[in-house]
């Protein structure tokens, strides 16, 4: 969160106003609506100007691969960024409605979770939802889990094994950006 809360107290520094994770919605009919409404990391305004500052997380968790397997349910753990982590299941992954409500909860686009904010004005939600893909007999998902604590995480893998995984691998994987690029572009 270090990283975030510098890049609020710059932007209010050097910006008349800073808003922090804002709602807004694409207008992109062809995306589901999850895939649409975001949350934008800090949008700031100068009179009539406005526009969006992106909280990018550089540092790297770099581990071996940690795979834990419980009632028949297979977690692989691999390094990631918390605001580009991907989910692929060994499941046919659909925006269900579980996939759905939870991205909703965690969004929280009308603050009624009673998540406080931070004196930042930081609200521990998630603030994209990519996908679902499909590559192969997998399909993944992509979450930038913004502000959310690791609660949301947890919550988003037992969705998942109730949706019928019970291969789950996470972390950040390149191949994948490009595939959701080359989707979104078509």
């Amino acid at each position: 969160m270090t990283a975030y809360h510098n890049a609020v107290a710059e932007a209010r520094a050097q910006h008349e106003k800073a808003h922090v994770e804002i709602g807004i919605e694409l207008n992109d009919s062809s995306l589901p609506e999850a895939n649409r409404i975001c949350k934008i990391d800090i949008l700031v305004q100068d009179g009539q100007s406005s526009g969006a500052v992106v909280v990018t997380l550089n540092n790297w968790n770099q581990f071996e691969p940690v795979v834990d397997l419980s009632d028949g349910f297979e977690v692989e753990l691999n390094p990631g960024k918390w605001d580009n982590l991907h989910f692929e299941c060994n499941s046919d992954l659909s925006l269900t409605p579980g996939i759905a409500d939870w991205f909703y909860r965690w969004l929280d686009l009308d603050e009624k979770s009673g998540r406080p904010k931070d004196k930042y004005g930081i609200g521990q939600c998630v603030h994209t939802l990519w996908g679902p893909y499909s590559k192969g007999i997998e399909s993944w998902i992509g979450v930038d889990f913004g502000s959310a604590p690791a609660e949301a995480a947890l919550e988003l893998l037992e969705i998942l094994r109730e949706d019928g995984a019970t291969r789950v691998r996470v972390g950040t994987f390149n191949d994948y950006l490009a595939d959701a690029q080359e989707k979104q572009s078509n």
